[in-house]
């Protein structure tokens, strides 16, 4: 039986971007990558899980040092934005 490898794995840096794009010192990678796995699954199961689906399809963080912005591609933005904007 041959090792199978996940197609993601694959097409990372060539057709697909990383999901998370940040440098870290040593000391706070682990801190901000559970950080980063914490408010995927928040938001996964914020706009996933519960109806109406907003059908997140994908989930890219990037920081600085002053800022963190999270890019959500959604099938249906106006479930995540709210009525006028009101849930941003």
């Amino acid at each position: 039986m041959g090792q199978k490898s996940h197609p993601f794995g694959f097409r990372l840096g060539i057709t697909e971007a990383h999901r998370s794009r940040w440098y870290a010192p040593k000391a706070l990678y682990g801190e901000l990558l559970v950080e980063d796995e914490k408010i995927r699954k928040y938001l996964d199961n914020r706009l996933n899980r519960v109806p109406p689906n907003a059908m997140v399809a994908d989930i890219h963080i990037e920081r600085t040092r002053e800022e963190l912005k999270i890019i959500l591609r959604t099938a249906r933005p106006g479930l995540v934005i709210g009525p006028k904007g009101a849930e941003v």
